[in-house]
């Protein structure tokens, strides 16, 4: 069975992990942004499982 939800926090920018994915062959939703500056996207793996790439200026 599927993991529901994993949530990354990538080293640089989501754009650039997004990149790396699709260079992969996995698609992902829009960048959107969260509460204080923070900014995530989501991704659904070939499995089903859904990846969130999370960028958080404050780390």
């Amino acid at each position: 069975m599927p993991c529901p939800l994993v949530t990354l926090v990538p080293h640089g920018s989501p754009r650039g992990a997004l990149s790396d994915l699709a260079g992969r062959g996995i698609r992902a939703g829009e960048i959107q942004p969260g509460a204080q500056q923070v900014r995530f996207a989501a991704v659904l793996d070939p499995d089903g499982n859904r990846v969130t790439p999370i960028e958080n200026p404050v780390t």
